[in-house]
């Protein structure tokens, strides 16, 4: 879709994942935004790593 829409490889990628690797992507210094669906507790330890 993103490709579709001029976008460059890579814009948007979807990693299905658990704690351990959220945790490392939300701290990783090169992710700048990420999105989840999860409980309002794993949107708070995600705000607030």
């Amino acid at each position: 879709m993103t490709r579709y829409a001029g976008l460059p490889a890579g814009t948007l990628n979807v990693v299905p994942a658990g704690r351990e690797v959220g945790d490392r992507l939300v701290r990783h210094p090169l992710i700048y935004k990420i999105s989840f669906t999860g409980s309002t507790a794993a949107g708070k330890f995600l705000a607030h790593p």
